[in-house]
């Protein structure tokens, strides 16, 4: 592997990055693995599907059901190992503590729209609320 390359490691480099389009997504083998889905052939493209990064049914339970009770889980929103987002713990506190002072002053905050209602913009990688309407 060429010293520009990274990769998953658990021990060896099995999926290294090589400048193809998106780097975020797309990974070459750089050897044959065994998946449960079949195998990767040494210098096979893969595309990483981001968004199902935490939606295993055989790690999280309803991993799509929105849940502030779930203890720790182990995510990918944030990199790891070196590649850990230097302001995880700052936008991972922000939340904490918005989220908490928004319920704290409007404790009567509901949905103001049936599910259905709701539009999301269409990103190719990230889908976001056009707008998210609130009662309280």
């Amino acid at each position: 592997m060429d010293s520009g390359a990274s990769g998953i490691r658990s021990g060896r480099t099995v999926v290294g990055l090589r400048s193809l389009g998106d780097p975020r997504l797309l990974r070459l083998a750089d050897e044959d693995v065994e998946l449960p889905s079949g195998t990767v052939e040494k210098g096979q493209a893969v595309v990483i599907a981001m968004g199902s990064a935490a939606s295993d049914e055989a790690v999280y339970e309803a991993p799509d059901t929105v849940r502030f009770d779930r203890g720790r889980s182990l995510q990918l929103m944030f990199g790891g190992g070196p590649h850990y987002c230097p302001g995880a713990h700052l936008a991972k506190a922000e939340l904490q503590v918005g989220l908490g002072l928004l319920a704290e002053r409007l404790p009567g905050l509901r949905l103001a729209a049936g599910l259905e209602e709701l539009r999301f913009t269409e990103g190719e990688e990230l889908s976001s609320l056009e707008s998210l309407p609130v009662a309280w």
